[in-house]
């Protein structure tokens, strides 16, 4: 009769010098069962797998230090911004100018927002927060915020609210401009000089649903089918020089 092997345990043991894994299998064969008892040093692979883990703990440390250091400083420059925008007597070339650096202020925290978020998820703490909101004063501001992208980058940016307009909807507003920001940056990247990217807001489709369609849409090359799965792996990008996309 052939061995069957009916249970495995495994565990790692140390001495404060060396480590060992000890691993257990229960099998059984001719109707009797018996234990295995195999011991393997594992000395070296534990030491790499604790600074592994070590330099992980330091780069998940950084980036949450680094965050926050960095929006202190941001918020005073865009609140600053505001401020003189809102209340000075400014010539057209300077308050062009000043919007300008209070755009790219807005977008550099919305990055630094990204690598508070990358924390949390580390450190399992990430939350979803629904709220009611307005969102077509969502997309307009976040058309707002890639408007200097979009100018410099010699594309041109529109929304398209569509009909049956909805005041309110239930989600959470940040991670919504959060991925519009995603999909708006990535649009403008990969549209041609002259071309439009367009950020639609579909309210009727689904609203047997209670669900929103938001899409944006861009003039660049496009994507195969068989490529977009690439898309939904991390860091997934398509290569291929005649489908930049």
């Amino acid at each position: 009769s052939p061995i069957k092997e009916l249970a495995t345990d495994r565990v790692i043991v140390s001495d404060g010098k060396s480590s060992y894994e000890v691993r257990t299998k229960q099998i059984q064969w001719i109707n009797e069962e018996a234990k295995l008892f195999l011991l393997q040093d594992v000395t070296d692979s534990q030491r790499i797998i604790s600074e592994l883990e070590e330099i992980d703990r330091f780069k998940t440390n950084l980036i949450r230090t680094v965050s926050h250091d960095f929006r202190t400083p941001l918020n005073v420059i865009i609140n600053g911004m505001e401020i003189v925008l809102s209340e000075s007597k400014l010539s057209k070339s300077v308050e062009n100018l000043i919007h300008k650096g209070h755009q790219a202020s807005q977008f550099l925290l919305y990055l630094v927002n990204d690598l508070l978020d990358y924390y949390q998820i580390k450190m399992n703490s990430f939350r979803v927060i629904d709220k009611d909101f307005n969102l077509g004063a969502v997309v307009l501001r976040t058309n707002e915020l890639m408007e200097l992208k979009a100018r410099i980058s010699d594309v041109r940016l529109e929304i398209d609210e569509g009909e049956h307009q909805i005041d309110k909807i239930r989600s959470d507003p940040e991670r919504i401009q959060q991925v519009l920001i995603n999909l708006i940056s990535n649009a403008i990247k990969y549209s041609p000089k002259k071309g439009t990217v367009t950020i639609r807001i579909d309210y009727s489709s689904h609203a047997e649903d209670n669900l929103v369609l938001i899409e944006v849409q861009d003039h660049g090359l496009g994507i195969k089918e068989e490529d977009v799965p690439c898309l939904f792996r991390e860091f997934g990008r398509v290569t291929n020089d005649e489908n930049k996309a």
